[in-house]
């Protein structure tokens, strides 16, 4: 079998199968920026109902400022 011959019948699957792989790999790629997404979002979320505890309370009694940590000085 001549070279070139040879050469021909590998490129054909050759090509097909690079192809597949880019695919492929456009895939993961698509789904690892979704999961970098998500994870931000579940990042930010736990950044703000945490600074929603620790954020100061009115006391019930008084109205003074308060952290779920101390208690009212004037109760």
């Amino acid at each position: 079998m001549k070279k070139k011959k040879f050469k021909d019948l590998i490129q054909g699957p050759l090509r097909f199968h690079h192809q597949d792989i880019h695919e492929e790999l456009d895939n993961i790629k698509y789904i690892l920026q979704n999961l970098t997404l998500n994870s931000l979002d579940i990042k930010n979320e736990l950044a703000s109902l945490k600074n929603k505890e620790n954020k100061p309370k009115g006391c019930s009694k008084c109205g003074t400022n308060v952290t779920p940590l101390t208690n009212c000085e004037n109760s």
